[in-house]
């Protein structure tokens, strides 16, 4: 009631009954007696729903194989039909591909992309909707599993809006064919992540090098320089914890493999996490950081990857190199979206070249546990003889006859630039103190008190109330609200707070002649001694007349 739509479940459900009930049925019988019930009975009109869902005349059925039934409604009792869900969840039901694309499902484009796919205005569409309420742009779960078609007609309500609009499509391999500027703008660029393990923690410079050269060959220049490089998310394993031999699949069924612990992650691991960083910040892309990654948090694949930010309790010396590359990446416009060009050194270094009319830069990184001394051609990659500085460590080197020997320190990096060139690097040492200062450890939050049960609320001296409750363990008080308001507006609401040993209170000095409303919840304290509530009791009423 109160709608003149139907979904697609109640809808089938009812079909798929009428024809249990009736072995002859057709099926197009049964939709013709289902949509004049519900056309009659409830005033539905619109039957689009029920085509957007894929949902069979068989029941649904749990783990243990045992049918799955309806808890609420008409149908109480009664098995529940299954339909299509993504990997089995049956809470992420499938949209239903028409023609193979989801854009042709009939009423789906016009609810999801819009009826004006081409208007600067809001039509109320999904697309349109939370881009106009602030957002700006989309990040597209498992992309590659929706059509083309459906993408490129997303595409252009999105940027209807705001040409700024960006949208991100979630790609795990070779993503050429998203980002001709018909679908995305960029990807989660985890075939860059492959290349930077393959590089760090396998050894394997070749490959690294052959997989990213690969992608700047492939992709737009506009696209390249947008993608999102990302070393972990939600769907892997923290970068430290993969480092550490922890793998993306959750095989590994050892307890130290599926919980690991920052105190128990091997020395080389954290060391090599230096150097992902390092390549993050100087490679072309946006740098994206998992949270907490930044401070040296550890975690296997989902959903162990997902734990609360551990405030206070990070590694400062990964914390403030972070930092320091992120300040770097910023000071120069070469790391941001200069030009590239890969340099043989050693096959424990990767080296590459960052350049635009403002600065060049020589970065190189060295993923072994001893500084590499290496004699670089200056010359041969477009740099000038002078001095330069190295801005991570401070060190200056000479060049001279386009060439000059140059050491890169074990598991971190090496960013030269000309000495004129050089800029400030510091960083605000203060604001990264809450990731690793013991001062913003998060207290372990107290669980609230249970639901007071209100016993009793009577009229009893003059202009007074009584109020009873039965106690609540671990209670530290208990606040009681009461109020001439069914609402409980604020105007007319009065609170009072009392100890834990009670379980009763008289409240005096009320109006006569007047309903009061009441209802009681406990309370614990936490450390700091703030009030943790529980839920408030049923709300009783009490006529003052005395």
């Amino acid at each position: 009631k109160g709608t003149t739509k139907i979904g697609a479940c109640p809808y089938w459900a009812y079909v798929y009954d009428l024809m249990k009930a009736d072995k002859k049925l057709t099926k197009a019988k049964a939709e013709a007696k289902a949509k004049k019930h519900f056309k009659t009975k409830y005033g539905i009109k619109d039957f689009t729903y029920t085509k957007w869902f894929q949902v069979s005349n068989t029941y649904m059925k749990d783990s243990k194989g045992k049918v799955v039934k309806d808890t609420v409604g008409l149908r109480k009792g009664k098995g529940v039909y299954s339909y299509e869900c993504w990997w089995g969840y049956d809470n992420m039901p499938v949209i239903l591909s028409t023609n193979d694309s989801e854009y042709q499902t009939p009423g789906w484009k016009e609810e999801i992309i819009g009826t004006q796919e081409k208007s600067a205005k809001d039509d109320g569409s999904v697309a349109k909707y939370w881009l106009e309420k602030g957002s700006n742009g989309w990040r597209l779960d498992v992309a590659n599993e929706v059509s083309d078609e459906t993408w490129q007609h997303f595409r252009k309500s999105v940027k209807a809006l705001n040409d700024d609009n960006v949208i991100i499509g979630e790609i795990w391999s070779d993503a050429a064919n998203y980002l001709l500027g018909d679908m995305y703008d960029s990807v989660m660029n985890y075939v860059f992540r492959n290349a930077v393990i393959s590089f760090v923690r396998n050894g394997d410079l070749e490959n690294a090098v052959s997989t990213l050269e690969r992608l700047r060959e492939r992709y737009p220049k506009e696209a390249f320089y947008a993608m999102m490089n990302l070393v972990a998310s939600h769907d892997t394993t923290r970068i430290l914890s993969y480092l550490d031999g922890i793998d993306d699949d959750r095989n590994q069924k050892d307890v130290e493999s599926a919980f690991p612990t920052y105190e128990k992650t091997s020395d080389l691991a954290k060391n090599l996490q230096y150097v992902v960083a390092f390549i993050q910040m100087t490679y072309p892309g946006a740098p994206t950081i998992y949270y907490g990654d930044e401070i040296g948090m550890v975690g296997g694949d989902d959903p162990d990857d997902r734990r609360g930010m551990t405030w206070g309790q990070g590694n400062k010396e990964i914390v403030e190199w972070y930092a320091t590359m992120a300040k770097i990446r910023s000071k120069y416009t070469a790391l941001r979206t200069g030009d590239i060009k890969m340099l043989s050194v050693n096959d424990n270094v990767l080296a590459y070249t960052r350049s635009d009319k403002n600065a060049s830069l020589l970065v190189m990184s060295n993923n072994s546990d001893k500084e590499i001394k290496a004699n670089i051609d200056f010359k041969g990659n477009g740099l000038a003889d002078g001095t330069y500085k190295d801005l991570v460590n401070g060190t200056e080197y000479e060049v001279k006859d386009g060439a000059a020997e140059v050491a890169i320190p074990a598991y971190r990096g090496t960013i030269l630039v000309a000495k004129d060139k050089a800029k400030s690097i510091t960083i605000d040492a203060n604001a990264l103190k809450p990731a690793y200062d013991k001062k913003y450890v998060v207290d372990k939050r107290v669980a609230k008190p249970a639901k007071v049960t209100l016993k009793s609320v009577k009229n009893t001296k003059s202009k007074s109330i009584s109020v009873s409750w039965k106690k609540v363990s671990g209670a530290k008080g208990y606040q009681i609200t009461y109020s001439t308001s069914k609402k409980f507006s604020k105007k007319y609401t009065k609170t009072i707070t009392i100890a834990s040993s009670a379980s009763s209170k008289v409240i005096k000095n009320l109006k006569k002649n007047k309903t009061y409303y009441v209802k009681v919840r406990a309370f614990k304290k936490d450390k700091k001694g703030n009030k943790v509530y529980g839920s408030y009791s049923s709300v009783k009423k009490v006529a003052v007349k005395k």
